[in-house]
């Protein structure tokens, strides 16, 4: 196959809790960090400040309420993270199946044996390549992951320049 735009590929597209974990790390990374930094922040603020308070004021009704603040900085923090491992335990069978994943010139095709949706190019913002393969972008938080699993080396060499040609790679 050449590095022109012309692309037709197919991939499996296997279920793997694991990726799809880290692919959703990846795609939430800035709510996570500026969650897991206030949750930080409150219990640090918290906890620094009923001692303080404990030091120069013995008890207080201000020692609760800082401690409420650390409490739920730190259960902030903590229910973030769970948000993402709950959530997907929680999908649908039909989304915890195999698939198989076509790129074409024109569309992304995904394929499960319940489900099939297809994606313009058009509507793809942005792609970022992963160590796993690709995350391409249609909105905000909505991803396609194509794995580098599957792709031979000149697979990944096409996919990558059609991606750099469209404009979706830096």
């Amino acid at each position: 196959m050449s590095h022109t735009s012309q692309l037709d590929l197919r991939v499996a597209q296997p279920f793997d809790r694991d990726r799809v974990l880290a692919n959703l790390r990846l795609v939430h990374a800035p709510r996570l960090h500026k969650n897991r930094s206030f949750g930080i922040a409150a219990g640090l603020v918290g906890v620094g400040g009923a001692v303080l308070l404990l030091v120069y004021d013995r008890m207080s009704v201000y020692v609760v309420l800082l401690l409420m603040l650390a409490a739920s900085g730190w259960y902030l923090r903590w229910a973030t993270e769970r948000w993402f491992t709950t959530g997907i335990d929680d999908l649908p069978a039909v989304c915890r199946e195999d698939g198989v994943l076509t790129l074409t010139e024109d569309r992304i095709i995904q394929e499960f044996p319940q489900l099939r949706s297809e994606l313009a190019w058009s509507a793809v913002v942005r792609a970022v390549e992963t160590p796993a393969g690709w995350l391409l972008y249609y909105g905000r938080w909505h991803t396609v992951s194509v794995p580098r699993a599957g792709l031979t080396d000149e697979q990944i060499d096409q996919l990558r320049a059609f991606l750099t040609a469209r404009g979706h790679l830096g």
